[in-house]
């Protein structure tokens, strides 16, 4: 594997969150007088958001008409929802705790990039992966901009102080694969997440790969 680095994404790349979070949005919908989603709308919808407010509106059927202070309180909602449920049925993806034991017994630095609300991130990194130690963990804050920018993208191979093209970034959407290419890094789709594969490859994956040991043997 001839990258010093590698960044990752986190919900659909490293930890499988999404029935936790699909939980917590029925929660709302239940008290709001709506009906749940079934998790199929879920998984289709998580690959048309780029962050968890747009994820929510989308799920109550009013994105583009909601208000930006009603999308707000919703996000206030779901937060106090998610903090009953956020471990319950989440877990890592098969293959990512032996990938992770690789990559750190060899000297390989590794980060955690989402667009996932920063407290969540650090509290699911720390709870699933305990074990490990990242360069950095960050996700979404209110005052930077999110991905596909690579603002946090640069600052993370900093953290590392390794070259932008000696990083891999590994991640299930659309917006992974085009914050690599914002940054110089490459852009490796995880198969196994949220995003179709057809839409990893048109969104700048130059790797797609179907378990995360897979990475190991890109050249």
């Amino acid at each position: 594997m001839p990258y010093g680095g590698v960044i990752f994404d986190l919900d659909g790349t490293l930890v499988d969150t999404l029935t936790d979070i699909g939980e917590a949005i029925n929660a709302l919908l239940v008290q709001d007088g709506y009906s749940e989603h079934t998790m199929d709308v879920y998984y289709e919808l998580v690959g048309q958001c780029h962050q968890i407010k747009d994820f929510i509106s989308r799920a109550f059927g009013f994105f583009e008409k909601a208000s930006s202070d009603r999308q707000d309180r919703l996000l206030q909602r779901f937060r106090s929802a998610h903090e009953k449920n956020w471990q319950n049925k989440s877990r890592p993806y098969p293959g990512v705790v032996d990938l992770l034991y690789h990559l750190h017994q060899n000297g390989v630095k590794t980060a955690v990039l989402s667009n996932k609300l920063h407290v969540f991130a650090v509290r699911t990194v720390s709870h699933f992966l305990p074990e490990f130690e990242f360069v950095r963990v960050q996700g979404a804050r209110p005052d930077r901009p999110m991905k596909p920018d690579p603002h946090f993208a640069m600052e993370i191979a900093a953290d590392m102080g390794v070259a932008p093209n000696q990083i891999a970034f590994l991640g299930d959407s659309q917006d992974d694969m085009r914050t690599a290419c914002n940054a110089g890094m490459t852009a490796v789709g995880a198969a196994w997440g949220y995003t179709a594969e057809r839409d990893l490859w048109e969104s700048g994956a130059q790797y797609v790969i179907h378990e995360p040991s897979e990475i190991l043997r890109i050249e």
